[in-house]
């Protein structure tokens, strides 16, 4: 009994921090990027957008990055929230980009650590492709490929815990990209 009751502690303990982290939610996952400075606008600001214009290129500029929009439900703080998430883009081909295309898959697979959130707070996580640099170099793939994506979609979970049940539902948003033909 004397060597059971560590193991015994130790399961509530655990089962109290699922029990916590089973309250965090996805609220929203939202599209958008970096606001340019400007005189009354905050530099490096969010700014939602459903789409981006983005031309077939080799040099891209303006990269998108997402938001997603946490929320703890519960009456006690959160620890180690993780994010799991992953981008996939339809492609069409820049020799025919009337298609429709076709859904890849994922090219950037990734996760963000959320290490704490306090009792029924809300936070705005931003995922920004550009950081790893993993946006820009699977464009630039694509393009010399002769493929441009129409589409950006990021799906995004949150990881359960050790004992939870993996019920979370998968929310995802897709970004339409805007372009045109590079001319001959």
């Amino acid at each position: 009994m004397r060597k059971l009751w560590p193991v015994l502690a130790l399961g509530l303990i655990v089962a109290a921090f699922s029990q916590a982290a089973a309250e965090v939610s996805l609220k929203e996952v939202r599209w958008g990027f970096r606001q340019v400075s400007k005189m009354h606008i905050r530099a490096g600001a969010f700014q939602e957008s459903a789409e981006w214009t983005q031309p077939p290129t080799n040099r891209v500029v303006n990269l998108p990055r997402a938001a997603v929009t946490l929320v703890n439900q519960s009456s006690t703080p959160a620890e180690g929230v993780v994010l799991r998430y992953a981008i996939t883009a339809r492609i069409v081909s820049v020799k025919n980009p009337g298609s429709d295309g076709t859904w890849v898959v994922p090219f950037w697979v990734d996760r963000r650590r959320v290490p704490f959130l306090k009792p029924n707070q809300t936070l705005e996580v931003q995922i920004n492709p550009a950081d790893e640099m993993r946006l820009t170099t699977s464009l630039r793939e694509m393009f010399r490929a002769g493929f441009w994506p129409k589409a950006l979609k990021m799906e995004v979970v949150v990881e359960p815990h050790l004992g939870e049940d993996a019920a979370q539902p998968i929310s995802e948003k897709t970004l339409s990209v805007i372009w045109q033909p590079a001319k001959k």
